[in-house]
């Protein structure tokens, strides 16, 4: 190999070199970027999903679904204080970047929601089962 070859093989190599330098810093940049920005708008969403299921679950109640028929009105005012805790926790929450202080709120939410069930449905167990799964996959669907 002559010399002029080194230097062009060193020169060629020092160009991708550079490009490469500009990329890794235009790429880590992108992910700090969404790192200390993150999109949890499809909390929001899961909000709604909830929301769906406790409308389900009032018509449930509505339909004599419930084990004291007697306390039906009962059931439904405290699915309406369901509904306006969950829009609560959504409109404080809406432009909080904490993905663990969504998921703790949630958590508890659906915990209290859950007992609700157990406490005054018929076939609770088969409400509540159906209820975590469709709002499993209701969840793993946005967040993806």
């Amino acid at each position: 190999m002559a010399e002029k070859d080194i230097i062009l093989m060193l020169i060629a190599v020092m160009i991708v070199g550079v490009v490469l330098n500009t990329q890794i810093k235009r790429v880590t940049k992108r992910l700090d970027i969404e790192e200390t920005n993150p999109n949890l708008g499809y909390y929001s969403d899961f909000c709604n999903a909830i929301d769906e299921k406790i409308l389900m679950l009032k018509e449930l109640v509505q339909d004599a679904k419930i084990l004291e028929t007697s306390d039906m009105d009962g059931c439904l005012e405290a699915l309406s204080n369901f509904s306006k805790e969950l829009v609560f926790i959504q409109t404080m929450n809406t432009n909080n970047k904490d993905k663990d202080l969504w998921e703790e709120k949630l958590f508890g939410f659906l915990s209290k929601l859950d007992d609700f069930i157990m406490q005054n449905m018929q076939d609770a167990k088969a409400i509540s089962d159906e209820m975590k799964s469709d709002l499993k996959d209701k969840f793993e669907s946005l967040s993806s």
